[in-house]
C-alpha cells in the first residue's frame, strides 16, 4: 500500500483529533500548539487542500535509516496504519533536504493517520504530538487505534 499522501493531489482534506494526540499535546508550549493550528490544522480546514503547507509531510515508513529487524517491522506497522509525520514549525523552521518529500523541517513533529473517507476525501487524523524528532519515533503504535475524532 502506497501513501495516500502521495495520490492525494486532487482530493479534498479536513483534520481532526484524537484523545490521544489530546494526551501528548497537554506538555506542547503555546507555541508549538499555535504552530500545529497556524501550520496544518488551519490551512486544511480552511482551503480543503494541502497545497502551500510549509512543513514537510511524509509517510513514517519512509526513511532510510530503518536497518534493525525492529525498526523494519514498525516501518512495517506505520505503513499498514497510514502513519504519516508533518513537521509543524517549532522552535522554527529550516530547509528540508529531502528530494522526495518538499518542505521545510523543524524538532516538533505532529503524527497523523491518513484514512480515505470516500473517493476523493481525505482525513488527516492527529494522533500524537513529539517535541522534538526522535529517532525511532516515540509515538505509540496504539495512538494510531485511538478513533476518537474530534474537531480541533
Amino acid at each position: 500500500m502506497d501513501s495516500l499522501l502521495t495520490a492525494s493531489k486532487s482530493n479534498s482534506h479536513c483534520v481532526t483529533i484524537t484523545n490521544t494526540f489530546k494526551s501528548s499535546a497537554k506538555l506542547a508550549s503555546d507555541d508549538a500548539l499555535r504552530k500545529i493550528y497556524d501550520n496544518f490544522i488551519h490551512p486544511i480546514n480552511k482551503t480543503s487542500i494541502l497545497a502551500g503547507l510549509p512543513g514537510k509531510y511524509k509517510p513514517s515508513w519512509a526513511a532510510d535509516f530503518y536497518k534493525s529487524p525492529m525498526q523494519l517491522g514498525l516501518a512495517k506497522a506505520a505503513k499498514v496504519e497510514q502513519a504519516h509525520h508533518y513537521h509543524i514549525g517549532h522552535i522554527s523552521y529550516c530547509t528540508g533536504k529531502d528530494p522526495h518529500y518538499p518542505g521545510m523541517v523543524s524538532n516538533a513533529i505532529i503524527h497523523t493517520k491518513i484514512i480515505q473517507i470516500s473517493a476523493d476525501r481525505l482525513k488527516h487524523r492527529l494522533v500524537f504530538f513529539d517535541d522534538e524528532h526522535p529517532n525511532p519515533f516515540r509515538c505509540p503504535l496504539s495512538a494510531y487505534t485511538d478513533s476518537t475524532d474530534l474537531i480541533p
